[in-house]
């Protein structure tokens, strides 16, 4: 099977300077179903995600993919998976996310992960115990329902010991993250 051919990539990459918007976007719609690339169309991409950094969120943000994934496998209809694209966006804006420095928005989009994870396990633990189920399945749910908590209430907790900062970390936080410092101030409070 003869591979497909690529488009030549726009003139502006042979320019010196930042690339322009347009001419970035054209470079990842010619290349986006690419099986395969050279060496100088991975420098084009690199240069268009470096001058141009909300491209890179947009073609190949992990977390933003594994969303994707989850909402389209949770909902068939168009209309329930933007309901909950909304939803994520009122909590990301809830949370802070777009002022939030780099560690709280990595955070963020974790919570939102087992945000989605933790309804779904939960719809599906709904679902089985709505019906006749067995024993074995019961456990079944038991487990993956109480595993998705888990994930969930740890992700709010460390973004909510990040956005607190370190004064108000929790003790034992708060001295690894001071180092002896912290572990002589903890001391002096007992």
């Amino acid at each position: 099977m003869p591979k497909p051919k690529v488009p030549a990539a726009p003139a502006a990459l042979n320019k010196p300077g930042p690339l322009g918007l347009a001419d970035a976007l054209d470079l990842i719609q010619q290349l986006l179903q690419a099986t395969t690339s050279a060496a100088a169309d991975r420098a084009a991409l690199q240069r268009a995600f470096a001058d141009h950094p909300v491209l890179w969120r947009l073609a190949g943000d992990m977390a933003l993919q594994a969303r994707q994934r989850m909402i389209e496998k949770y909902a068939a209809q168009p209309v329930a998976q933007e309901a909950i694209h909304a939803s994520l966006l009122v909590i990301s804006r809830e949370l802070g996310r777009e002022q939030a420095p780099m560690l709280e928005k990595l955070l963020i989009d974790q919570l939102l992960i087992c945000w989605i994870n933790q309804y779904d396990v939960q719809t599906g633990y709904t679902l089985a115990y709505a019906g006749e189920i067995s024993c074995m399945s019961s456990e079944h749910w038991e487990k993956r329902l109480s595993v998705a908590q888990r994930r969930y209430l740890r992700a709010c907790e460390t973004l909510a010991r990040a956005q607190a900062g370190p004064d108000h970390a929790a003790p034992g936080e708060h001295r690894r993250a001071t180092g002896e410092r912290g572990r002589r101030r903890a001391r002096a409070r007992r």
